[in-house]
């Protein structure tokens, strides 16, 4: 199949393929998906919380409070005590149902989950309050460098003029401590909507929320956002007819003259690298 015949581009699909261009070309081209390592079996006791099982337990717990959140803005001071409230039963919720460690490394590890919600739900709640209104969906369609885009602009809030696309993640933003900058490979999802929202005309703020900050991210004047837009279309035109040795994180550390380029991508013993990834490993096994 050539690449023009595979259906219209929508940014989830395009933020994965700029997030690993290789992994996107075997599902989109080959319709494979690489089995990654086995999770652990659901009989295993929970010693420790770090990497993806922090990831995923903070998402799920982020997902449920949200969820039990009664649509609306709450009143400034009755904030705080409903969000407590609700991360306290949601804390709990996750400890019996054995997704963390026992005795007090459960303990802890309940405090900590908490100590990392709860300024993430008030940050969240706050911006609910700012951006009270609600804004239909709107299409996202443009034919640009010979394909087709075409999606849906929904969960943007407003007020007045002003429109905002809320996001959160469970994830930290930032890295370094005296001075820190933004992790951006977390935000490339977050860029190509606002690359997209951009030339179509709708431009719209994106305001991300992780465990460690707020990043916004302010839309481009249409002609720029066309031209970058092109040109990520262009390469994933190409991404589509061979697997690209673009991985993002290592790509970010190359453009941003990193001195470990290299070890971002085979890894060392105090860190993982981007070749971990099955489909990487498999067409591009070394750096």
């Amino acid at each position: 199949t050539a690449p023009e015949a595979l259906p219209p581009l929508t940014v989830a699909t395009l933020a994965r393929f700029l997030k690993n261009p290789v992994k996107e070309f075997f599902r989109q081209r080959l319709d494979v998906v690489l089995r990654e390592e086995d999770s652990a079996d659901d009989d295993d006791e929970v010693l420790s919380l770090a990497g993806l099982p922090q990831y995923q337990l903070l998402s799920g717990a982020l997902a449920a409070v949200l969820a039990s959140t009664p649509a609306g803005a709450s009143s400034a001071q009755d904030l705080p005590g409903q969000l407590a409230a609700q991360v306290a039963a949601q804390t709990t919720h996750t400890r019996r149902s054995g997704l963390l460690p026992m005795a007090e490394l459960g303990r802890r590890a309940e405090a900590a989950l908490a100590q990392t919600l709860q300024p993430m739900l008030t940050c969240w709640a706050e911006l609910q309050a700012l951006y009270p209104t609600p804004l239909p969906k709107e299409p996202l369609r443009l034919a640009l460098a010979g394909v087709t885009v075409d999606d849906w602009l929904s969960g943007v809030q407003a007020t007045g003029a002003q429109r905002v696309m809320l996001d959160m993640q469970p994830s930290k933003l930032t890295s370094g401590t005296r001075a820190p900058s933004v992790v951006v490979d977390k935000l490339v999802t977050a860029w190509v909507r606002m690359l997209v929202t951009s030339a179509c005309g709708l431009p719209v703020v994106g305001v991300v929320v992780g465990r460690d900050a707020r990043v916004t991210m302010q839309p481009l004047p249409k002609a720029e956002a066309e031209t970058q837009l092109a040109t990520l279309l262009q390469t994933w035109t190409q991404g589509m007819t061979e697997p690209l040795p673009l991985p993002c994180k290592t790509g970010l550390a190359w453009v941003a003259g990193a001195s470990d380029v290299q070890t971002v991508y085979e890894g060392s013993p105090q860190r993982s690298g981007e070749v971990q990834d099955a489909c990487l490993a498999r067409q591009y096994p070394d750096f």
